[in-house]
């Protein structure tokens, strides 16, 4: 239907948007509502006061942030906006660092998501998941193979009835976090305060997405103890340790972290998670881990014998130094191992070619890793982890967590990126207590083999493979 004024001579319809506008600025839509337009709204049905709305400017360090996109598929003066809201959990308080409502294009939401995960580094760039998303999803993993870089994005399943009066009552969830003063807003947000002040009247895009807020909050971290203590600005390669790239993959994703393990601590350099099955994406994180650096070491290479008159020419000692260079080897779950329910992860590292071993258990190397981020060695954090390494630190302050199914806590991790990325670094913290990570000079030329289920090391007669 057209919009028209029922008096046009004396309220036209740009004084009629004017006025509309500015009730709606100072949180009096109610009242415009009432006097202008005959629709009673008492006092008592607005839950959202002005006193409830704290501002208190803070600057984000490392909180774990999430971000709520609630897109629209059009555009236009009576079109829904697209309204996102950004926050954190900080104890029991619910900070806001950014919200609005905009009127975007498909690819502009998408652009939007990239530029919240820039910003902000969510773990979770959220999409409201009620039909709308399907045509979103494509375009994102497009985004992300022309720019090279991958996003921590998912769906999230639409509350029922989420739309009209379902979603009024969605949104007054909200009413007791701002009535207990347990949300704080980082900076003002003119088009939050906005709605919530006018609600249930008026436009709501950004006061639904804030409304997953409490819905999608994590349930339970794997790891309590990661601090910002962790984090360590200019961490760098250790010069003639080994280096590993702590791997694991499923058929749609792939990840990896750079490590290195010595004198007790662990060194988290950088990670890479990518979407794709291994064969597509190895090679890639394989020529990353090497332009982010490698480390060589001096190994004694015994004298070849010389005749007597040889050696009177030039003297040389009995073993000569050379410098040999320690390519990143490979550490793997062990179920990668198996004969019928890998995903092709091994096969892929070999034919780099690369060394690939497989790690220990799980459960050993979670409670390893728990056992180093609470301690320190000489008066540092046992594990240090790169701001490079985005992922890793991601799922340590909350991607990571315990899944939650019909109001029940798993024993498992939420599946996800996140669960992939970390199972492969606690297989590899699974073999630190063994002394498989040790690369001794006295035994380099060895040919070692791993135990497939507890990752020891021993000595094995098989050929074994050189990498180029």
């Amino acid at each position: 239907n057209r919009r028209r004024s029922s008096w046009p001579a004396l309220f036209p319809l740009d004084w009629i948007d004017r006025e509309r506008r500015i009730y709606e600025a100072v949180g009096e839509l109610a009242v415009w509502q009432r006097e202008m337009m005959c629709q009673a709204i008492s006092d008592a049905d607005r839950p959202f006061l002005k006193e409830m709305i704290r501002l208190e400017p803070r600057q984000r360090t490392y909180e774990a942030v999430y971000a709520m996109i609630d897109p629209a598929r059009s555009v236009g003066r009576d079109s829904a906006a697209t309204g996102y809201a950004v926050w954190s959990w900080v104890q029991n308080r619910l900070i806001v660092w950014a919200a609005e409502a905009l009127f975007l294009a498909p690819d502009e939401i998408v652009a939007l998501g990239f530029d919240i995960a820039e910003k902000f580094d969510p773990i979770w760039v959220q999409f409201e998941q009620d039909g709308l998303v399907q045509w979103l999803l494509q375009p994102i993993r497009q985004e992300q193979i022309r720019r090279g870089h991958t996003i921590p994005y998912r769906g999230v399943g639409a509350i029922s009835g989420t739309r009209g009066q379902g979603q009024t009552q969605f949104i007054r969830g909200l009413q007791p976090f701002f009535a207990a003063r347990e949300v704080v807003f980082a900076q003002p947000l003119p088009a939050l305060e906005s709605q919530l002040l006018n609600f249930p009247t008026g436009r709501r895009d950004t006061a639904n997405a804030l409304a997953y807020a409490p819905m999608t909050r994590p349930a339970a971290p794997i790891y309590d103890g990661f601090t910002t203590e962790h984090i360590v600005a200019d961490l760098a390669l250790a010069a003639g340790k080994p280096v590993f790239l702590a791997a694991n993959a499923t058929g749609a994703i792939t990840a990896a972290v750079l490590v290195q393990a010595f004198e007790g601590t662990l060194r988290i350099l950088a990670d890479w998670v990518f979407e794709g099955p291994p064969a597509e994406r190895v090679a890639d994180i394989y020529e990353e881990a090497a332009l982010f650096g490698d480390t060589s070491r001096m190994v004694a290479v015994p004298a070849r014998s010389r005749g007597w008159d040889e050696m009177l020419k030039t003297a040389l000692p009995e073993d000569r130094l050379v410098a040999r260079r320690l390519a990143p080897v490979w550490i793997v779950p062990p179920h990668h191992a198996e004969r019928y329910t890998n995903v092709g992860l091994m096969q892929a590292v070999r034919g780099l070619p690369a060394e690939v071993r497989p790690g220990g258990e799980q459960i050993a190397g979670s409670l390893h890793l728990r056992d180093l981020l609470s301690r320190t060695v000489r008066g540092m954090s046992a594990v240090e982890i790169a701001v490079t390494a985005r992922w890793t630190l991601r799922a340590l302050a909350g991607g990571y967590t315990r899944a939650m199914i019909r109001g029940r806590l798993q024993d498992a991790a939420e599946e996800g990126p996140y669960r992939v990325l970390m199972e492969g670094l606690e297989a590899f913290a699974a073999i630190i207590r063994t002394g498989a990570t040790d690369d001794k000079e006295d035994d380099a030329e060895q040919n070692f083999r791993y135990d497939a289920r507890t990752g020891k090391r021993y000595v094995s007669a098989m050929p074994q493979a050189r990498a180029r």
